[in-house]
């Protein structure tokens, strides 16, 4: 078993939707805005990608309250044993499709949050 005396965490500009705690009142907040039908709809159905979001909740935490620090990257040591791929999130032309217009949308709704960088 391995022990840490002192973990350094880090502010970052962008974190990904894996593993994020929120603080309640922030969620509150954030999600009331983009939890909307015109972000979750199109054409009138659900949509099927869930990419966006984290592209721009660390500079919406930052606006929501500038004083605090809104995106805090803690390393932690864990171990992945499930080697199984889920079927439906495959690389496919067509769900890499979804998703790009998906991620456009939340970009142009919230431009001013969004997190910019060639990586994405």
């Amino acid at each position: 078993m391995l022990y840490y005396e002192n973990i350094i965490s880090k502010e970052v500009p962008f974190l990904e939707q894996f593993f994020v705690i929120f603080d309640g009142d922030f969620a509150k907040w954030f999600f009331n805005q983009i939890l909307t039908d015109d972000m979750l709809l199109l054409d009138g159905k659900p949509i099927t990608s869930d990419w966006g979001p984290d592209v721009i909740w660390c500079k919406a935490a930052k606006q929501w309250n500038p004083s605090k620090t809104s995106c805090v990257i803690v390393p932690v040591v864990s171990q992945h044993d499930d080697t199984q791929q889920v079927i439906v999130w495959n690389s496919s032309e067509k769900r890499t499709k979804v998703n790009e217009n998906q991620l456009a949308q939340y970009t142009s709704k919230f431009p001013k949050w969004v997190f910019y960088s060639k990586n994405i």
